[in-house]
């Protein structure tokens, strides 16, 4: 008989729901993902009004991770913060953090914490996959659209069978339309997403293509997905700090360009002759 595992954390609970939360509940969710630890500091109050919603969000949104009030939420927290978690340790205000320094440390512990959760056997897989697909979807919104515009642009050089979607005066379900078993989506989607990256995952999913999704350590668990890659964007300011993000595009582009071997080096040569040839560079 399996015993029963001890209870799941705090930001284990909230990235579990944070994608089908209602709009104040998930804005309060981010909020405290941000910083977790600092929930020990405050009374249901103090979060209702730093994050900009109601007490009664708060009473809902503690209940709906499973705790019987905010007291008992906050109990937790403080527990484990006593054995040490990082992430709960974090202070959201600290003097000096507008410094080089602290930008630095943060840029570094967003890649420790980012490649940390990666595998040469996930990236293998992923890789494989990209590199096998029919046609190669890349898709992201807002902040993530600049992403994956990067990702593309640099895999475009080698892998001309890669399309950006969607295009302007397109719809996504254009796209969504043209998606088979034998593609692959790579999905940026870091904070805040938008329900229509959901939309095209889903699809992809259904229809049996390999999804990527790289989204940020504010994302739980996703349906459809194969390859979930969060990476840590936490910075001393208001923006997130996104190296880790281009981190990662960098390691897939140069494994992916590799894995194609002669075929990827005779179509950046093609490239490179068409540039000279047209004089643009």
């Amino acid at each position: 008989m399996k015993l029963p595992g001890p209870p799941a954390s705090f930001v284990k609970r909230v990235q579990g729901v944070l994608d089908a939360l209602p709009d104040a509940e998930r804005r309060l969710g981010e909020f405290t993902l941000d910083f977790p630890g600092e929930l020990a500091s405050y009374s249901a109050s103090e979060l209702a009004e730093l994050a900009g919603v109601s007490n009664a969000t708060v009473s809902r949104f503690v209940r709906r991770l499973g705790y019987d009030d905010f007291a008992a939420a906050r109990r937790s927290v403080r527990a484990e913060r006593a054995v040490g978690s990082p992430l709960l340790l974090e202070a959201k205000r600290r003097a000096g953090t507008e410094t080089i320094a602290a930008h630095l440390q943060h840029g570094h512990a967003n890649l420790d914490a980012t490649v940390g959760r990666l595998s040469e056997p996930m990236l293998d897989d992923i890789v494989r996959a990209i590199v096998g697909a029919r046609t190669l979807w890349v898709a992201g919104y807002r902040s993530s659209q600049a992403f994956a515009f990067y990702f593309r642009w640099q895999v475009f050089q080698f892998l001309p069978r890669s399309q950006l979607l969607p295009g302007p005066g397109e719809t996504l379900g254009e796209y969504m339309a043209s998606i088979e078993k034998e593609d692959c989506l790579v999905a940026f989607g870091l904070r805040r997403r938008v329900p229509q990256l959901q939309h095209l995952v889903a699809q992809a999913g259904n229809v049996g293509a390999k999804v990527v999704y790289v989204g940020d350590h504010l994302v739980g668990e996703l349906a459809h997905v194969d390859w979930l890659l969060r990476c840590d964007t936490r910075a001393p300011g208001a923006l997130d700090n996104h190296v880790a993000v281009i981190a990662l595009c960098d390691l897939l582009v140069t494994r992916v360009f590799r894995a194609l071997g002669r075929q990827g080096r005779t179509r950046l040569l093609a490239v490179e002759a068409a540039h000279e040839a047209a004089e643009e560079l």
